[in-house]
């Protein structure tokens, strides 16, 4: 063993920078309900009005992402990056400032082009690029890490609110990302393991794989399909089809305060569905990426059939007994974590690592497409049925066995597409 095998590889530097890309997402999205109340009682407009920001982040990420995929193709990761956790440290920092709800929804713009990032494309590529080897646990757990910084910045978000206002809060959260976030990414980022002389976690030189010396330097084969040749493939279609099951399963989410009433629970439950269903996403995302290293097929059955289970627990049993209706949601965040976790694996188990930021940016375009029309359309279905979920409820059961099946045909289908070898 040489003096390099026994330093620490640089790939695990690059999850602590991914894990706190990650944490931009939990202030951008996951904080976004504690500052509603007082930011409507300082403007006096409609909640409605001022949820819209949210819509322009999810519109401006979903526009920029084929943009962002192709940046983060042709320039160097690192700084690339870093300015954009800039761009985000400077648009939410920039909320403690805002007088007007078009502020708000001008700020939106620059929250969204940054996510397309940090949300969607940013993490799954440098883990692919990195790492040969347990690339679905690593994902998760980068991942993970939206819903820990959800637990962590909503009760300090919300003491800042209650001692020194909303404003303070944004300041002290765009700070954060400045001071703590940007410096991970800057030092630790790098674009790619060859330009550093190492190969990938996991991946072995020639001559080791060969039996004949240790690691080394190597031109490793790296194998993929363009873009214009993966539109061309019945797999790209059914896993489009599958990117939109996924993200109208996950869509159900926000819903469920209103849901656990609905189904005539109380006000306890009310305020803690959300929190176990989170739970169960945060501890989906690591179970989901260690599945899908054995067994991809694995971690998509082990989804679809928690998610299946979970939202017919809440459905059925949960009207009886409020415990079940938790256990439910906790097994409904299994089937969440598809999205950030099961999505890259499996577009780049079907693609390949050569061109999958550039195809996995478009795909999910349509993935974001989908989840902003879930997002009303839940609402108006239940406000059409007299405030009743169960058709929605119904709904996500069966997009729940719907995204297993996609996924797995979008599998199998791989087997058809033939690589270009680099």
């Amino acid at each position: 063993m040489n003096a390099a095998s026994n330093r620490l590889h640089h790939a695990f530097l690059i999850v602590v920078a991914c894990c706190a890309m990650s944490l931009t997402c939990s202030i951008t999205w996951n904080t976004a309900g504690i500052f509603f109340v007082p930011i409507l009682q300082e403007l006096g407009v409609p909640r409605g009005s001022l949820a819209l920001y949210l819509t322009i982040v999810s519109f401006s990420a979903m526009l920029f992402l084929p943009a962002a995929g192709q940046l983060l193709v042709k320039f160097n990761a690192r700084k690339l990056l870093s300015v954009f956790v800039l761009i985000n440290a400077v648009a939410v920092g920039a909320m403690s400032t805002y007088t007007s709800v078009f502020h708000f929804y001008i700020g939106a713009v620059f929250l969204g082009v940054s996510q397309a990032f940090f949300l969607y494309i940013a993490t799954p590529t440098m883990i692919t690029r990195w790492f040969k080897a347990r690339t679905g646990f690593f994902t998760g757990l980068c991942m993970a890490f939206t819903g820990i910084g959800a637990i962590i910045f909503n009760p300090i978000g919300g003491y800042i609110i209650a001692t020194l206002g909303w404003r303070s809060a944004y300041l002290a959260f765009g700070l954060f990302i400045g001071v703590v976030v940007f410096p991970l990414v800057a030092l630790l980022i790098r674009n790619d393991p060859r330009d550093m002389g190492l190969l990938p976690y996991g991946e072995k030189s020639s001559a080791e794989a060969s039996g004949n010396g240790p690691e080394g330097k190597y031109a490793p084969v790296i194998t993929g399909v363009p873009v214009s040749v993966a539109v061309k493939s019945s797999a790209f279609y059914v896993l489009l089809l599958f990117l939109a099951s996924v993200a109208l399963f996950t869509d159900i989410n926000v819903y469920y305060p209103s849901i656990v009433t609905s189904l005539g629970q109380g006000a306890v439950v009310a305020s803690t569905v959300g929190s176990a269903s989170m739970f169960g996403a945060l501890v989906g995302k690591v179970v989901l990426g260690w599945i899908n290293d054995k067994s991809v097929v694995g971690g998509i059955l082990f989804s679809g059939i928690s998610g299946v289970a979970g939202v017919a627990m809440i459905t059925f049993i949960g009207t009886h007994n409020a415990t079940f209706f938790l256990i439910g949601a906790f097994l409904y965040g299994f089937g969440f974590a598809q999205a950030t976790v099961q999505s890259p694996v499996l577009t780049r188990k079907i693609f390949g690592d050569r061109y999958f930021t550039q195809v996995y940016s478009i795909v999910m375009m349509f993935y974001a497409a989908a989840s902003a029309i879930g997002q009303s359309l839940y609402g108006y279905i239940a406000d059409f049925n007299g405030g009743s979920y169960i058709i929605p409820l119904l709904m996500v059961m069966g997009l729940a066995a719907a995204f297993t099946i996609f996924g797995i045909t979008a599998y199998s289908l791989r087997k058809s597409i033939a690589f270009d070898n680099q």
